[in-house]
């Protein structure tokens, strides 16, 4: 009835639900990243499953020699958005090339000292979101920001497109199900809504079995996408299958 107070319970855990049980008690929103070029800014919200973009803010005009927005200025201008926008407890990643994300650190300290503090800078080739994307596969991002899976399944699946390259991976149901039952999988990634499926559940339980480690990867960024393109699942391997 309307009021009632009712637990829900589960006899049983898979050690991969206990992990996302964990991990869903920390804070949505763990950093801010903020994508540097020289005429645009791109902000996002880097959350424990995934990467929202907040907005982009370009720069008024060319420059100052034609009459457009400093540098300086447009930094302030971003910097005031950063303040409307951010979260407390979660860290600036500034990402860019070069001096230009330095500067803008710097007129951040100025500005907004109180959320800058402790800030993150990461160099990318690129700006905008391929940017940020970028600057999180590589997997570098210190602890305080690493709370942020997406950085771990990017990475994982970064390593996993390294292993390929190498024959030292394998993809598709049968292929990761004989590859696990050898002794011959390091780790095996798995698209999230796999996991929720009879076939998905039966290869989780054998993986804990054989020591293979269990990666879940979310299909809301590129990582995922690419794992899905392999039939949704795909294993690290510890030597070559022959």
């Amino acid at each position: 009835k309307p009021g009632d107070d009712f637990e829900i319970g589960k006899t049983q855990w898979h050690p991969h639900q206990k992990k996302r049980l964990k991990e869903a008690a920390q804070p949505t929103v763990t950093a801010l990243a903020v994508a540097i070029e020289s005429d645009s800014i791109t902000i996002a919200e880097l959350r424990t499953y995934g990467i929202r973009e907040v907005k982009t803010l370009n720069r008024a005009g060319s420059g100052k020699s034609t009459g457009g927005e400093e540098l300086k200025a447009f930094y302030s201008r971003t910097v005031k958005q950063l303040i409307d926008v951010h979260i407390k407890n979660a860290i600036i990643v500034v990402i860019g090339p070069g001096f230009l994300k330095e500067d803008f650190v710097a007129v951040g300290k100025n500005d907004a000292p109180e959320i800058f503090e402790g800030c993150v800078v990461e160099n990318s080739g690129q700006g905008g979101m391929t940017g940020i994307h970028e600057a999180i596969s590589r997997g570098t991002l210190p602890k305080a920001v690493a709370r942020i899976k997406i950085q771990e399944e990017m990475a994982a699946v970064e390593k996993l497109r390294e292993a390929l390259s190498k024959d030292m991976a394998t993809y598709g149901m049968m292929e990761v199900g004989n590859a696990i039952r050898a002794g011959a999988a390091k780790s095996m990634l798995i698209l999230s809504e796999k996991t929720r499926s009879k076939e998905g559940r039966k290869l989780m339980n054998l993986a804990n079995r054989n020591r293979t480690s269990i990666i879940e990867v979310s299909s809301h960024h590129h990582g995922g996408e690419m794992l899905a393109g392999l039939g949704d699942m795909a294993v690290v391997l510890r030597y070559r299958l022959t």
